[in-house]
């Protein structure tokens, strides 16, 4: 991607492993992600195809631009193996065109093994790690809360702690940011400033984002709706603030072109297959 013009930011372990633990055995990781910037991703997706990568474990014909527009990236792989996490987003609950200029805009450069490319700065770093933990269905992930502390502890007097205050409100992500940052200061005795928490606090939040976070906090692999709720907020997220009408009623829709499926029955037939996702392969969707 580097050698054809791309630009490129390392995301969750790699840059983690690179920026804050700095030793490649202290970090476990299953794949490696990879960012790259909205605009240059149809491009991109060219390019991969051209190179062999395949996407996993949807069909080739189904990688539409409808697909592309309303998800945050996918798994590919190759035939003998090899597999990456493809980032067109930083974030599932953020698919706006427009929603990671700032990320981008406030991005630290990295030389990865003589590769320049980039990685989120240290609030938005935090943000990612918070944010992510929220969908991991467990009251606090212990992978997340070594990650957390492990940029606290990097470099806590120099974390621009208004951005990530900032970012949080504005992504309406501030239950996952608040619930986590708590949590690390009182078991672990992390150094977040209390002024932070208190401004956490004061965060308006709504009835949806609070259902939101409390069901991702749940095994809800094993409830009877499964991810499907989540793809709902989600999909809430990427309409904004229209009638709850037209919003079910492009829901449909919605998961025909996530699932890349081109009949209603289809797409019923993928909603009952959701409640069989285990965590193991939940990055695939």
């Amino acid at each position: 991607l580097h050698r054809n013009g791309f630009q490129t930011m390392l995301l969750k372990g790699t840059a983690l492993i690179f920026l804050y633990y700095q030793n490649y055995g202290l970090r476990s990781m299953s794949d490696v992600d990879i960012l790259v910037p909205t605009k240059q991703v149809q491009d991109v997706l060219i390019f991969m195809k051209h190179q062999g990568w395949l996407p996993k474990p949807r069909h080739q014909a189904t990688f539409t631009d409808e697909y592309v527009l309303i998800s945050h990236g996918h798994e590919f792989y190759t035939h003998d193996q090899r597999s990456i996490d493809l980032h067109w987003h930083v974030l599932p609950e953020c698919c706006q065109p427009d929603g990671d200029e700032d990320f981008w805009e406030a991005a630290l450069p990295l030389d990865f093994l003589g590769v320049a490319t980039y990685a989120l700065c240290p609030a938005d770093q935090l943000l990612h790690v918070c944010a992510h933990s929220a969908r991991s269905c467990s009251a606090m992930p212990l992978r997340w809360v070594a990650d957390v502390l492990t940029i606290l502890h990097h470099g806590p007097c120099t974390l621009d702690w208004e951005r990530l205050l900032e970012q949080a409100e504005k992504r309406r992500l501030s239950l996952s940011v608040r619930d986590t940052l708590t949590y690390v200061q009182q078991r672990y005795d992390a150094a977040v400033p209390q002024a932070v928490l208190d401004r956490l606090h004061q965060h308006p939040v709504s009835r949806l984002e609070k259902i939101e976070y409390h069901y991702k906090r749940q095994d809800h692999y094993h409830r009877l709706l499964g991810y499907l709720p989540i793809m709902w907020f989600d999909y809430s997220r990427l309409r904004g603030r229209i009638s709850f009408v037209r919003k079910f009623l492009g829901f449909a829709d919605y998961i025909r072109r996530f699932w890349g499926t081109g009949l209603l029955e289809g797409c019923l037939s993928y909603i009952f297959r959701l409640k069989n996702v285990t965590p193991q392969n939940s990055s695939n969707i």
